[in-house]
Formats: structure tokens, sequence, C-alpha cells
């Protein structure tokens, strides 16, 4: 896995305006006609098993916390599988069967509309893809609209499934940056295992966090 090509499209935009694109991870087209849903790719007969389930919310908070205008497709929230067919309903049994995957969709939702005011810039147009550790499967950029505290947001995405203890990261404030989302809570799956993310603190613009296998952050400052 080479994450440059991931990493061009997070920083794309189109007439210098990331706002004129649409972000999405799956779409009509990309799942039917003879293709399938992102999470049937990713476990073919399993589309909301364990693996599968843990890569749909690194990709949903990818699209979620990009800058451009946000696309969730039908059924993705609670991990319907197969392909796409205009004439199937949708299962709406796999709501329940997954709420907690639902619930991280809200909590992704919420953070990129700044509903609890702490996270403005994922609503902005700038994004500093300020880290990409090719070696560790690792990126961490940083999105704003003006800058400040419940503004400035740091996202951190690890692809691979090693867990790194003490991983150091430049942030652009110094100061406690809270963790807003973390994609292992078991609130999320039953059948996660949770990894705790401690607030970091950021001094001579690095801090130092724990960073779970196969996970997605998001912290910002503020109360």
């Amino acid at each position: 896995l080479s994450l440059n090509g991931l990493c061009e499209e997070i920083g794309r935009s189109y007439n210098g305006d990331p706002m004129q694109r649409v972000i999405y991870t799956d779409s009509h087209d990309s799942a039917a006609n003879g293709s399938a849903r992102l999470n049937e790719v990713i476990a073919p007969g399993k589309a909301d098993n364990l693996f599968a389930r843990r890569q749909s919310l690194i990709a949903a908070t990818i699209a979620m916390t990009t800058p451009g205008i946000p696309m969730l497709f039908q059924g993705q929230e609670f991990m319907e599988g197969g392909a796409f067919s205009d004439w199937q309903a949708l299962n709406w049994e796999m709501a329940d069967r997954h709420k907690g995957i639902v619930e991280a969709h809200k909590h992704l939702i919420a953070l990129r509309k700044n509903s609890g005011g702490v996270s403005a810039g994922l609503s902005g147009r700038n994004l500093n893809l300020m880290h990409v550790d090719d070696d560790n499967k690792v990126i961490a950029y940083h999105r704003w609209e003006n800058g400040g505290e419940h503004d400035d947001v740091i996202v951190v995405i690890n692809f691979s499934d090693h867990q790194y203890d003490t991983y150091d990261l430049w942030f652009p404030r110094p100061g406690k940056w809270k963790v807003r989302f973390n994609s292992t809570w078991k609130g999320y799956s039953d059948d996660f295992k949770v990894v705790e993310v401690a607030d970091v603190e950021v001094t001579n613009g690095t801090g130092t966090l724990v960073i779970p296998p196969s996970a997605a952050l998001i912290l910002s400052q503020g109360a």
C-alpha cells in the first residue's frame, strides 16, 4: 500500500477551490455496474465483519474531514453490503445491528458541521498534509478556517495494523489538544479493541500520542 495516490486526492481542488468537489467513498456508479460497495470490496461476502467495519470508519473519517462537500452513500452508515441496485431496498435491520457504526457517522457529521463549537476548521478550505509516513502507514493533516482555539483540527490516520505507543507529531498551536473522535471506541462496536488515547499536551510544536492500529483520530483545542 502506497499513500501517494490517497494523499494526492486529499489535497485535490478544482479551479483552485477544494469546495468545488464532492468527496465520497461510495457512489451509485462505483457500487453498481458489476462493481460493489467499498466494504464489500474490503471483505467480499463478509461486508460487515470486524475488518470491514474498522476500514470503513477510516474511509468515512477521511471523507468527512477533507476539504470539499462530503457525500454519504445510502446504507454505508450501517454497513450495507453487496452492490447497489435501484430496485433493491436497503436492509434496514442492519441499522440496528450496527447502531454503533451509525453513531460513529453521527459523531463525524457533528464534527464536520462544528455542532460542538470545537471543530470549525473542518468547514474551511485550508489543509496542510503535514505528515506522511509511508513506512509506518500513518498520515496526519491540519484543517483550519481562520485558525486558533475551537478552529484548528488535526486528523491522524493509521492504515497499518500496528499500534504506536509514543508517536511524535507537529501541532500548529501549544497547549492541550483533546481527542474528539477515536474510531476504536467500543461504543461503535462491541468487538472493537478499544485503545485509549489521552489528550495531548503540545510544547515546542510537538505532541506525543498513542496511535491505535487501523484507526482514525480527530483532535482539536477548546472546552
